[in-house]
């Protein structure tokens, strides 16, 4: 009875390690590769203010090139950046996380592609990729 409580035990053990390395070792999405939906931060905003369920099953998951100016940006503690690109409405925007420093200042037109992870008052874009727009 004992040897098949520690046979188990052991099996159990290597089966949650094996789930945890899997989990963990899974290859990320490449923002840069991907073909990208563009849209302009005002339109996108008003998709989702106006229909969210619409929204989400256009943009949900997806990887967007939004076109805006920035309204705010904060610096993160990793490195990167957060940046608030400007809506039709003063108080919320698309969120925009950036993988790196912003090197774009507030007012400045930028395009930001990325992964539409919903809505939240904001949209919310993550694994951001900022391009300057001359």
């Amino acid at each position: 009875m004992k040897k098949i409580l520690i046979s188990i035990f052991v099996i159990g053990l290597l089966l949650a390690v094996g789930v945890y390395w899997y989990v963990n070792n899974k290859p990320h999405r490449s923002v840069a590769a991907e073909e990208a939906i563009e849209v302009a931060a005002p339109a996108l905003f008003e998709k989702f203010q106006q229909d969210e369920a619409a929204a989400n099953q256009l943009y949900l998951n997806k990887t967007l090139l939004v076109k805006g100016k920035i309204a705010s940006q904060i610096a993160g503690p990793d490195g990167n950046t957060v940046i608030v690109l400007e809506t039709s409405d003063s108080l919320f925007g698309i969120n925009c996380t950036l993988d790196k420093a912003s090197t774009s200042n507030v007012g400045d037109s930028v395009s930001v592609r990325g992964i539409c992870t919903g809505y939240l008052s904001d949209v919310i874009i993550i694994h951001g990729i900022e391009e300057k727009i001359q």
